[in-house]
């Protein structure tokens, strides 16, 4: 439970505030599936996720669509008992899964339900129906089947927010735990305490909580806003000592608003918005905070959980602009039997970045019709095209200007351009064929250092007898990458050893890569 409270507790430095989306009417079936008077859940988009390659540790799991884990009280033993619904990608087989995987399985029946049971495997199932399942321990099952499926709740709120299409969703009834538990949160009242991450044009971190009275949320809002002011404070005071270990009993707290300082502006507090009886508020991810801002840098300093927690946030986010950028290449060798190269003259002089070839792939397609495919990308005519800010070619992971000084828009995306390189230029694969080193054994496109020009027809520079290209996030070990095939990594720079890094940025080299890969 303890990393959810520095989620939770950066509500007192939150940066926007809007009402969360209409609720639809009636719960999805997965989530109707899990009583909103529970002691909490987490609920998984699964499909939605892997899209997305957010977040990237979790396995795939075939068949698999949503997922909600929930927990249950145990009134005899008074335990807590953890049970999963999910929802399936198709059609599910009841008696084939009761005779694979619940060896001996019995019947049990309770409050109107009928699950299978076997105790050999540990396991309990119920199926409300041929897309739709819970697990729970064989022990514990019949405190799910005989608990009322409640849909009013402290949970109800964090349900109908996953009910809008939030892909991670995460529920706490604190009223289920006991205070110490809940640390600095328990001296808070709150009914419900509800994290959602919104990964949509805008992504952020959305949270909540209510209370039993106005005046209750009244009372948190005045604290929280004084944690703000603390944190600031400490902040100021500890600008020019020694960084907070990790370990530091404060850290949590302290870290979580840290993390946020560095959006808020100067008075983080006053973005925190009371309606009512509800605390409410949304933190815009993932920019990291100006070198120029004072706490903001300081709280980058300190590395507490609550900073790193975001900055995976801002590193899945580049992950899928990656991965948009490559879904574009392909679509655009599958339109046109080739890989998008940079545009040239007739003699071979560059005129255009491929990456503006790709712009009716990523819905760039109005930008795309301004430019000039016979002129310069610089020139009198592309001008106003090439000062476009274009989101997915935006990285979160590095700050500065989105433009430069002549007005052009950046970017931090670019190929590796070098003797066998994807991107080589006049030499690179016309098609997947060309990849004959394997497309998931080849870098594409990587995160870089320093930015150019997106419509400029520059990439990485590659000399296989100098050293590697400057890329990657400055202060960071891990590059981001995406792949021949369309995958997207994050590679730890500490790890992969200088002759496998060489030898994935050729595809057609014939090296093998190393263990290290």
């Amino acid at each position: 439970m303890r990393p959810l409270i520095p989620a939770v507790a950066a509500l007192a430095a939150a940066v926007a505030l809007a009402r969360p989306d209409p609720p639809p009417a009636e719960l999805p079936p997965d989530l109707a599936l899990v009583p909103a008077d529970a002691v909490g859940f987490v609920h998984v988009r699964a499909a939605d996720l892997w899209k997305t390659d957010f977040p990237r540790f979790a396995p795939k799991i075939p068949g698999l669509d949503r997922a909600t884990g929930f927990v249950l009280a145990d009134p005899v033993r008074k335990e807590p008992v953890p049970f999963l619904a999910v929802r399936t990608a198709a059609p599910l087989d009841r008696d084939a899964v009761v005779t694979a995987h619940l060896p001996g399985a019995r019947k049990v029946t309770a409050g109107g339900r009928v699950a299978f049971v076997s105790d050999e495997a540990g396991l309990g199932v119920l199926f409300p129906d041929d897309r739709h399942l819970v697990l729970g321990p064989a022990r514990g099952f019949e405190v799910y089947l005989k608990h009322p499926a409640a849909k009013a709740g402290p949970l109800a709120h964090g349900l109908r927010l996953a009910a809008a299409g939030r892909p991670v969703v995460v529920g706490l009834n604190p009223s289920a735990l006991p205070p110490a538990a809940l640390g600095g949160l328990a001296g808070l009242k709150a009914e419900h305490l509800t994290a959602a991450l919104d990964l949509g044009a805008e992504p952020r971190l959305e949270f909540a909580a209510g209370y039993r009275s106005a005046d209750d949320a009244k009372a948190a809002e005045a604290a929280v806003t004084g944690a703000a002011e603390f944190v600031r404070k400490e902040l100021a005071r500890r600008k020019d000592g020694p960084a907070v270990p990790a370990d530091d009993p404060a850290a949590d707290l302290v870290g979580a608003l840290t993390a946020v300082l560095a959006t808020a502006g100067p008075d983080p507090g006053k973005h925190v918005r009371r309606d009512g009886a509800t605390l409410a508020a949304r933190v815009p991810l993932p920019k990291e905070p100006a070198a120029a801002d004072a706490p903001a840098a300081v709280g980058t300093e300190l590395l507490f959980p609550a900073s790193r927690w975001m900055g995976a946030a801002a590193r899945a986010k580049s992950l899928n602009n990656l991965k948009q950028i490559a879904l574009a290449v392909h679509n655009y060798h599958d339109t046109h039997n080739k890989f998008p190269q940079d545009v040239v003259t007739k003699d071979g002089k560059p005129l255009l970045s491929w990456r503006v070839q790709i712009l009716p792939y990523i819905e760039q397609e109005n930008v795309f019709r301004q430019f000039k495919l016979d002129e310069p990308w610089n020139s009198e005519n592309n001008k106003k095209a090439a000062a476009a800010v274009v989101p997915v070619f935006t990285s979160p992971n590095v700050t500065g200007r989105l433009v430069d000084a002549d007005g052009f828009a950046l970017t931090h995306y670019q190929g590796v351009a070098g003797p066998g390189t994807v991107f080589e230029r006049g030499k690179g694969p016309q098609s997947l064929a060309h990849f004959t080193d394997g497309t998931s054994n080849t870098i594409m496109v990587v995160e870089t250092a320093e930015a150019v020009p997106w419509a400029k027809p520059a990439d990485l520079p590659y000399d296989p007898k100098g050293p590697l290209p400057k890329w990657g996030v400055p202060g960071s070990d891990v590059l981001l990458v995406v792949l021949g095939d369309g995958t997207t990594r994050g590679l730890n720079l500490r790890k992969v050893s200088d002759r496998t890094m060489r030898s994935a940025l050729t595809h057609s080299g014939g090296e093998v890569l190393g263990s290290d890969w």
